[in-house]
């Protein structure tokens, strides 16, 4: 709801214009003092200022009245002043809070940033320690396995060496047992020989 247009604002409206250099017309006036009051009422109370202002100086009343509006008009601009001084301390105030309020959370973003890639680096590093006992783990495991394959190959070899060998002497156990069963064949025949012999000679 806007508020009721009195004379003063009009007057410290056309006061304000003409310090700025600007003629106080009814459109610059009505901009001036917020787009309130309507033509007519705008009119009516710029004439009664103008008169004012136009008045005889030996007029006492006119001038008089002139003063008082004036009076009023300035009065009124300071204290509109006042609460628009006020009112951008006021929101100085807040935005100073807020400024505060958010340098203390940038302050633990960024805390929070370096806190992260802290942790960043050292699971970086971690990893990289991991990752390399791992490959040497796994070296040394694959070492291990073409160690162990050595050995195993090695093994058989003299396996086979040693089976060749025991197959070898088996054979010649085999001959000899042949032989020496041959013998004992031949012994045997020569002993029975022998008792005929002697049989017959008896």
């Amino acid at each position: 709801m806007k508020q009721v247009l009195k004379k003063e604002d009009v007057a410290k409206a056309m006061a304000d214009l003409i310090a700025n250099g600007k003629k106080p017309t009814l459109n610059a006036i009505h901009a001036a003092v917020g787009g309130r009051g309507s033509t007519s009422t705008l009119i009516k109370l710029k004439a009664e200022i103008d008169a004012a202002a136009n008045a005889l100086p030996d007029s006492d009343i006119g001038l008089q009245t002139f003063r008082e509006i004036w009076a009023l008009a300035m009065d009124e601009g300071r204290k509109q002043n006042e609460a628009k001084v006020n009112e951008l301390t006021a929101n100085i105030q807040v935005v100073c809070l807020e400024n505060e309020h958010l340098e203390g959370e940038a302050i633990k973003q960024n805390d929070l940033i370096a806190s992260l890639e802290t942790e960043k680096f050292n699971s970086e590093s971690e990893s990289a320690k991991i990752k390399a006992e791992l490959e040497a783990q796994l070296n040394r495991t694959q070492a291990a396995l073409i160690e162990a394959g050595d050995r195993a190959r090695q093994a058989f070899e003299q396996l086979a060496q040693i089976q060749t060998a025991h197959a070898a002497e088996l054979a010649a156990l085999q001959v000899e047992l042949k032989r020496t069963g041959e013998r004992a064949h031949a012994a045997e025949i020569e002993l029975a020989a022998s008792k005929a012999r002697l049989e017959a000679k008896g």
